[in-house]
Formats: structure tokens, sequence, C-alpha cells
């Protein structure tokens, strides 16, 4: 896959990631989550529906690796069951858990028997205690486990309170957004293929906003649907259209903000605090990114530009700016 963004090969298509949310809530609340854990309700997929899905998807798709993260992915019981379907699906290389590491503790040899790496993200108002790390440190060592511990200290600005038009900007969002086209964050739920996870809990934060109209089925792809499952993954993949989620994001050119956790007046009520493209645009990577597309003659080309190679999966990025 060196050097492109997709190979096609097997009849399949060989992508960088994919990703499954085992829990779509959380037991942080971190402003400015890219997955918006702390606006949507308590929901723990069940290894069956996983298992399910995974198998479709399986059929068209090989990644680097399958993430089970959040939410918090520690928080689903069944989490042990689906890193082990994940490993037996043959969709990836490695099975990666990405967790706060609060719930370290609780984590069985189950799940560590599963799993290739655990990627724990420490939060500076939340860390888990050195204890808890030294435990985790040795039960990696035990499994033969890669253990990545990250400092986040930042996130970007990624949801929106109130949405923009479908004009140029949220193009160039849309076409620069590194999420969806280097990274290849793409996600399964519920049976759909999306680009991202901004349409997966999108309606829960709509929902806290007073806003509706958002169907995330109109951002992706159903995995069961009759006909031609990898001619649709593959047109959905580089359409060039961006999705109706991005008019409530900023993708990679929102502002980078202190990582903190929401007041529970902010949860439940997040338009008290705007964000808005007009203020929360990083304007600095807005011309970057204008720059990359007058590179490449058109914002179309950037879609299907060469892709330079990734950094190795295994070793800690904790000097790379995170967050959503």
């Amino acid at each position: 896959m060196r050097g492109v963004l997709y190979e096609f090969r097997d009849g399949r298509i060989h992508t960088v990631a994919i990703q499954f949310s085992a829990a779509h809530h959380c037991n942080l609340r971190c402003a400015h989550c890219s997955h918006l854990s702390p606006y949507v309700p308590r929901r723990l997929p069940s290894a069956k529906s996983f298992a399910a899905h995974l198998q479709q998807l399986a059929t068209v798709i090989r990644a680097r690796t399958l993430v089970l993260l959040g939410g918090e992915p520690l928080l689903n019981p069944e989490l042990p069951a689906m890193a082990r379907l994940a490993r037996e699906s043959g969709i990836a290389r490695t099975v990666t858990v990405t967790t706060n590491g609060l719930l370290l503790p609780t984590v069985t040899d189950d799940l560590w028997r599963y799993v290739d790496v655990v990627r724990v993200s420490l939060y500076p108002q939340t860390p888990p205690s050195e204890a808890v790390l030294e435990a985790a440190a040795a039960q990696a060592r035990t499994h033969r486990v890669r253990l990545i511990v990250e400092q986040v200290r930042e996130f970007r600005t990624a949801a929106v309170t109130s949405p923009h038009p479908m004009d140029l900007w949220t193009r160039i969002i849309y076409s620069t957004c590194g999420v969806a086209h280097r990274q290849h964050c793409h996600m399964f739920s519920d049976g759909w293929l999306y680009k991202c996870s901004m349409p997966v809990n999108l309606p829960g934060y709509l929902d806290r906003l007073g806003l509706d109209g958002y169907t995330p089925s109109a951002d992706g792809v159903d995995l069961h649907a009759p006909g031609d499952l990898l001619a649709r993954v593959r047109e959905y993949l580089f359409a060039r259209q961006p999705l109706e989620a991005c008019r409530y994001c900023l993708g990679w050119l929102g502002r980078r903000v202190p990582q903190r956790q929401l007041s529970a007046g902010e949860q439940n009520s997040p338009g008290d605090r705007p964000v808005r493209r007009a203020t929360h645009l990083s304007y600095g990577r807005a011309l970057y990114a204008l720059a990359r597309c007058a590179k490449w003659a058109t914002v179309d080309r950037y879609l299907t530009r060469p892709a330079r190679p990734r950094r190795d999966h295994g070793r800690s990025l904790s000097n790379v700016p995170l967050g959503p």
C-alpha cells in the first residue's frame, strides 16, 4: 500500500485502518471529543452484531489494523470476544484497542490474548496512576502486546454548534481531512460503513443542540444491501462530494485547544459555548490546505494524489499533535 491511497488486491480494498466503537459513551467527558462521546446515550454493541457486520465487511476490505475504541471500549464486557472475532476474521494484520487507561485494572487475560497493540491516551486532568500503567506494562510483556502510552494535551476542534453551508470551504474541509483521506479511519457501525466516526454519533450531538434533519445513512454504505458491495464501497471511498456530516465538522482545519473536561452544564447544553467555522477554523492550516490543493491543481485531485508512507504504527506518537 506504500505510496497510494488504497490498493486493490485479491478482490478486496486494502486500506490503513478500520474502526469500531465498542462503546459509544465514555467514562470521561472531553471537550471537543472527535467521537462526540459526551453527548450520546449509553450504548454497548454486542459481540454478536459486531461479528455479523465484520463478516460482511471482511469480504471487501483488508486493513493494516482494526481498532476497537469508543467512547471508552473497556466499558464493554464483550470487548474480549470482539477482539477474538477481529483476530479470527483475518480482516486486519493487527488488532488495536485505544483507551484512556482508567479501566486497565479490569482487563483480563482474555483481552490481552487477542490484541496486538494497546494505546493509552493520558489526559492531564485524568491520568491513570503509575501503578496502573506499570501493571498494564507487565501484562503487555507477558502477552507480547505493544503498549503505547501517549500524552494528549491538546484536541483539535471538530464539531461545530451550527452547520455551515455546502460551499467551497466545506469542500476544502472534506478534501483535506486527514482522518478520512490519510489515516483512513473508516468506521463501521450498525451494519453501515462510514469514512469517519462523525456520522455515527452526530445525531445524539445534534439532539443536544435542538437540531434535526441529519440521517447517518446518507453518509455511508449499507453493508447488507443487495448488489455488488465491493463496487459500492470503492465508489463511496473515492467520492469527491463532501459528506452531509462535513457541514457540522472542521476536519483537520479546526483550531487546537487545551484538552479539558466538560462541565455537566456544557455537556447538557453544548450550544451555550458556540463553535462556528468563522471563529474556530485555523486559517494557518487552511492556507496550508489551499496551497496543497493548488499544488495538485484542483481540490478534486487532492483526493487521488499519491500518499506518503505512514509512520510505523508500533512506535509512540507522543510527539505528534493528537486529538480530533
